[in-house]
């Protein structure tokens, strides 16, 4: 039987795959405010008890997701400083909705600045590789066309509903594209200029969390010296330290049966992200401006040390050993 823990993990980590890292954190917090106007408790002590289950469980999750885990831990701060003055579930709401706004306001501010920083990088009719369909790299590629740049892109093949996705994008507004399997890139190395990638995380090693294959592809395009760039908020610095057991990245091992009576049941190892270093990014762009791999693991440094009390508060503990 799965436990509470593995079962939050399977459904976070199969929602995140959809619609990505931000956007499941805004469905999360959404989801909390909702349910707290519809939670039955027998007092406030009985409802910090629940969420700090709650709070403790997400911490514990295989993937842990930092923004998330940042943001509950902000909220759960906030409901400590001002239990003696909360006095019913109303109040815990009132301060929930004043939080979500503050952090979805910060959200757009950051968005807006990286995505001026991104259209920069784009030049008169440069051929850019694209896998991801994430909403940040559709907000720069519109913002482009909005300037009235000329661009064309190469579409990595990869899932069916993600691939359609992406091209029902470009086709509504119009931008050239070609569709390759993102296992023949060697193919099409030659005719392309940049390569743009979204990520999920930036971990202690140096190392960004990105969807599966990513790795592969930016290798390839970085040693066939065509520009590889990598949008990214460092508020979604992961920062503690990389543990296996709880890294991002995470596998699943599925013994497989063939239907070929010659062939004996196999083990199969499916991973859910890939890591990839950051020396193999030209220049990373974020909403403090356009950095080299250099600046961006001195920036994750800076911001760890800024966090040594915010670990130990909440991750110094018996039960997270």
């Amino acid at each position: 039987m799965e436990t509470l823990n593995i079962q939050l993990s399977r459904i976070l980590l199969s929602i995140e795959a959809d619609i990505w890292t931000t956007n499941l954190t805004w469905l999360s917090l959404r989801t909390l405010l909702d349910s707290i106007r519809v939670l039955d408790v027998k007092s406030i002590d009985d409802f910090y008890e629940q969420f700090k289950n709650l709070f403790f469980t997400l911490k514990t999750t295989t993937p842990r997701i930092w923004i998330m885990v940042l943001h509950f831990s902000e909220i759960y701060d906030e409901l400590q400083q001002k239990k003696d003055k909360i006095k019913n579930i109303e109040d815990v709401r009132l301060i929930l909705d004043k939080f979500i706004i503050k952090i979805e306001k910060e959200l757009r501010e950051d968005t807006k600045k990286i995505i001026k920083n991104w259209v920069k990088i784009i030049e008169k009719d440069d051929n850019i590789l694209i896998h991801s369909p994430s909403s940040m790299v559709k907000g720069v590629l519109k913002k482009a066309v909005e300037e009235w740049k000329i661009f064309r892109v190469t579409l990595a093949l990869q899932s069916e509903n993600k691939t359609e996705d992406m091209i029902i994008f470009l086709q509504n507004l119009k931008i050239p594209f070609v569709v390759v399997p993102e296992f023949m890139l060697s193919n099409v190395a030659w005719d392309i200029d940049k390569m743009f990638v979204w990520w999920i995380t930036f971990n202690s090693e140096y190392k960004f969390i990105a969807s599966t294959w990513v790795d592969a592809a930016v290798s390839e395009i970085h040693y066939a010296h065509k520009k590889v760039y990598m949008f990214m908020s460092t508020k979604k610095f992961s920062l503690w330290q990389t543990e296996v057991k709880k890294d991002h990245t995470v596998h699943k091992l599925k013994q497989i049966t063939s239907n070929d009576h010659r062939i004996k049941p196999y083990d199969r190892i499916k991973f859910s992200h890939d890591r990839v270093e950051v020396e193999l990014f030209d220049n990373i762009i974020t909403e403090k401006g356009i950095m080299t791999p250099d600046q961006v693991k001195e920036d994750y440094d800076e911001s760890y040390k800024k966090r040594k009390l915010w670990r130990d508060k909440h991750f110094v503990c018996e039960d997270l050993n």
